[in-house]
């Protein structure tokens, strides 16, 4: 078939980095409306030369103009697995391609148009012309012969096209045809050839894997009833649509909820909570409140169907009940957490997007139980706790060996003490991380230590490094870590005040020590991000850190790179009286991971005490963005900010954004924006 990327598809569609693909299929209703008749992946799968690249057949039809009438076109496409084409119908086709792949030259009397949805290809033609094609570029192929190369990530990664190909006439030049020429192609069509030919039946198809794809969905629009054949994958949606608790509503068929998939945010919100119960006034507050927020982010950031549904059932019936009692009118909230300026016991974030990638959404949320600051929970820390557990019953890699230990060594038992010692103060000390990735949900747990009689503010350093080698006693990454801070003269000034773990098994977990800096000029940032210079070849990555934070801050370029930041006029810190170092400075963070010599360190830029106001924020970001050809997700992002700020204007000032945070990865800058609600915000309550 082709050279490269040999023995790279060994489990079929999809190819390995890249997520499976959600096929819709609409029909018509007896009321002549629309709804989906059917969701699944594809009907015909199969992985070609030496398990180089897997295909994945979407629809194909025999004729033009297609009988829609009595599921007859999707019946053939189920039956029949196509050709390369059918000469006078329609073949679609998902291609993904292992990584350097290089097909050899064919030609094809079709008209195609070819989409790249994943990565970066080379088309080269017969002529010797060549073309780079990147994420979202489109090619019309009119019958000439070409060749492919997957060039993404620099050869190194997957990549994925999607094919429309259709019959077209006889192709004539200079008064000569040009015929098909596939070549050793011809034998991984064969096969196909077969079983669409007028007397063919239909080959077995591979099984799909994974879920579904950012980017990568694909729907067909059909012209029959619903039967209620179809299933949505893994959620069992289209039961959903049709009855509640087993029995169709109001004994008629349901609402066509899913008519409501169509737009992006409103309908994910409306089909998730049109069938999710009312509980009591503090949950329906919150779900009403942070619900659009979470369909917002999932929507935008391109989260499939059964992602984004997942996930908003899992933060109404998981994180919601966690949120703590409503504020109550001209009160106050019960438990004010440290993860916000107002109290809010809930931040999202935005990880943005590579130039081949989708953001990922993430959220950190102080769980608040019943009996937060009484002598039964002075410390707010029993809700985390059963949280987790609950949580371990059904993941299995969920792992708390290390929430154990750092429990244990960060804190005392004696909660009658502490209730006499935390009265008046603001005394969050866990909380736990969601994060939303292809491979499934990640989950973190946040520890900022107080033991009895220490209670003003974080512990010095001799108690973090003690408590870290206590999980990771052989620690070279942190014993590097303390050598910094006691000898660098940044280093020194660095106040350790929060400690981070992946709840997972400890081979493989992380640790990260966050640390706060008075100090804001770039200087410092270098010397930080270097750790003293000992960390070498991210210039470029300080130089792109550099102009991301003129543009965020609207700085002018020739801002002294030795000269501090100015402060935001006006701002209020009042909040966080005893925890300056949650506003002021710069803060970063140590990952310290087994086996390294050094730590890979990420920079927090608080946009919320040194930005101008949102608007501003949201604009350097996504210039910056766009400018490194990564602006692809920065209208939807906007969109997520403005729905945020149903209480206020984005210009009228900061809060919404609270930070952005960088770090140097695979020659690029990772970044992530984190959000406020800002639910107890004076505006939005009224006061």
């Amino acid at each position: 078939m082709a050279t490269g990327a040999i023995d790279t598809i060994t489990k079929g569609y999809p190819a390995p980095g890249l997520r499976n693909t959600e096929r819709f299929i609409t029909a018509h209703g007896a009321d002549g409306k629309g709804y989906f008749q059917t969701s699944d992946h594809g009907d015909h799968h199969r992985v070609m030369g030496e398990k180089q690249a897997v295909m994945n057949i979407l629809y194909s039809t025999q004729d033009t103009p297609v009988d829609l009438n009595d599921d007859v076109d999707i019946k053939f496409a189920k039956e029949n697995e196509p050709g390369l084409n059918i000469p006078n119908g329609s073949v679609v086709r998902m291609m993904d391609f292992g990584p350097g792949l290089e097909s050899i030259p064919h030609g094809v009397i079709t008209i195609d148009y070819g989409v790249v949805l994943e990565g970066e290809f080379r088309l080269t033609l017969d002529s010797g012309e060549s073309r780079i094609l990147r994420r979202g570029d489109v090619l019309v192929q009119r019958a000439t012969s070409h060749k492919w190369e997957n060039i993404s990530g620099g050869g190194t990664e997957c990549g994925r096209m999607l094919f429309v190909l259709l019959g077209c006439k006889d192709v004539v030049v200079g008064g000569k045809k040009i015929d098909a020429d596939l070549g050793a192609l011809e034998k991984e069509y064969a096969r196909e050839e077969k079983a669409v030919g007028v007397n063919g039946g239909s080959e077995k198809s591979l099984q799909p894997n994974g879920h579904s794809a950012v980017n990568g969905d694909s729907a067909v629009n059909g012209d029959s009833a619903p039967n209620g054949a179809g299933k949505t994958s893994g959620v069992g949606f289209e039961e959903t649509s049709r009855a509640v608790n087993g029995n169709t509503a109001n004994g008629n068929a349901a609402p066509n909820i899913a008519n409501s998939l169509s737009t992006k945010t409103t309908s994910l919100w409306t089909m998730t909570s049109r069938w999710l119960p009312s509980r009591s006034a503090d949950l329906d507050y919150w779900w009403q409140l942070t619900g659009p927020h979470m369909a917002s982010l999932f929507s935008e950031a391109g989260y499939s169907l059964h992602e984004s549904y997942e996930a908003m059932v899992f933060y109404y019936h998981v994180i919601v009940p966690r949120l703590g009692p409503r504020l109550p009118p001209g009160g106050t909230p019960k438990w004010k957490s440290l993860l916000t300026v107002d109290g809010t016991p809930i931040e999202y974030s935005w990880k943005w997007n590579t130039k081949d990638g989708a953001p990922d959404v993430r959220y950190t949320m102080e769980p608040i139980g019943p009996f937060a600051g009484t002598i039964l929970d002075p410390l707010n820390q029993e809700s985390t706790k059963e949280l987790l557990y609950q949580l371990g019953q059904v993941m299995p890699s969920l792992d708390l060996k290390w929430f154990r230990h750092f429990a244990d060594v960060f804190f005392s038992p004696d909660k009658e003490a502490y209730a006499t010692q935390t009265e008046g103060q603001l005394v969050s000390t866990m909380s736990l991380a969601f994060e939303f990735l292809k491979q499934g949900l990640s989950v973190k747990a946040y520890f900022g230590p107080k033991k009895i009689g220490q209670m003003n503010g974080p512990p010095p350093m001799d108690v973090w490094a003690g408590a870290i080698k206590g999980a990771a006693p052989e620690s070279a990454t942190m014993d590097g870590v303390v050598r910094f801070c006691r000898t660098d003269p940044e280093g020194a000034l660095l106040q350790p005040f929060m400690l981070a773990i992946d709840c997972v098994e400890p081979t493989k977990s992380r640790l990260k020590l966050y640390v706060q800096t008075p100090h804001t000029s770039f200087d410092s940032v270098r010397r930080i991000m270097t750790m003293g210079g000992q960390i070498r070849g991210v210039d470029r990555g300080l130089a792109e850190l550099e102009e991301l934070i003129q543009l965020v801050l609207d700085l002018p370029p020739d801002f002294p790179s030795g000269s501090p930041l100015p402060a935001t006029q006006g701002y209020s810190v009042n909040h966080f009286e005893e925890d300056q170092h949650l506003v002021e400075g710069y803060m970063y963070y140590f990952d310290i991971a087994p086996g390294s010599p050094l730590p890979d360190i990420k920079f927090y830029l608080p946009t919320r005490r040194y930005g101008k106001d949102d608007r501003s924020i949201a604009r350097g970001l996504t210039k910056w963005m766009e400018d490194r050809g990564r602006g692809r997700f920065k209208e939807g992002y906007m969109r997520v900010l403005e729905g945020l700020a149903g209480h206020r204007t984005l210009e009228e000032r900061v809060g919404l954004q609270t930070y952005v945070s960088c770090c140097f990865q695979k020659g690029t800058l990772s970044m992530t924006t984190y959000m406020s609600p800002e639910v107890f915000d004076p505006q939005r309550v009224g006061k």
